[in-house]
């Protein structure tokens, strides 16, 4: 009975990763400034505090922050982000938490 169950629990995990190959990878998020899958080659962009959402469901994914961003009061730091955020020598103002909780990725070239 455990083989079978191992045995069908592989099964869906080889058609699960068969179908993003399939599409040729995973699918496009979509921010305020545009598309990126969030491969190193193309990553998601951040250019307003609500794209962070994206970061935070995604939090494997490469990240670049496109311009400059003013983020509110209320920010709730990101937590368990384990991608790769690249600030793109850009500012985030306003943060009166830190960006990102439990940090397990690489955050770079932010001011």
């Amino acid at each position: 009975m455990k083989r079978l169950v191992s045995f069908v629990l592989c099964m869906a995990l080889v058609l699960s990763l068969a179908s993003v190959v399939s599409a040729g990878g995973p699918p496009p998020k979509t921010t305020s400034c545009g598309n990126g899958d969030g491969s190193a080659n193309n990553p998601i962009k951040i250019c307003k505090p609500q794209d962070f959402d994206v970061m935070r469901t995604w939090s494997m994914s490469h990240f670049v922050l496109g311009n400059s961003v003013v983020v509110p009061p209320e920010w709730t730091p990101i937590t368990g982000f384990g991608g790769t955020f690249d600030g793109k020598y850009h500012w985030i103002i306003g943060l009166q938490a830190p960006l990102i909780q439990d940090n397990y990725g690489t955050v770079r070239t932010l001011c």
